[in-house]
């Protein structure tokens, strides 16, 4: 997958992520809960070139949202 096609393919994840959110939470500027944690996890062997995707989500979620993220690296080898 190239770049462009995989740039709209995310704006357009976003977008829906975004409308679903907007409908889970209808009332802007509240929140029902006091802290929301994010946990983002990817393979540390990233064959999919997936983890540039993973720090843009990350930013959303810290900077658009408020909510306390952590990213963690899945370890190719003993995973379990």
């Amino acid at each position: 997958m190239d770049n462009q096609v995989r740039a709209r393919a995310h704006k357009r994840n976003i977008g829906i992520f975004n409308e679903a959110a907007s409908r889970a939470f209808p009332n802007a500027g509240s929140c029902y809960y006091e802290q929301v944690y994010v946990l983002l996890l990817s393979w540390e062997d990233d064959k999919l070139g997936v983890i540039e995707e993973i720090k843009k989500l990350h930013r959303v979620f810290e900077k658009l949202y408020g909510y306390s993220v952590e990213s963690w690296l899945i370890p190719s080898e003993e995973s379990h």
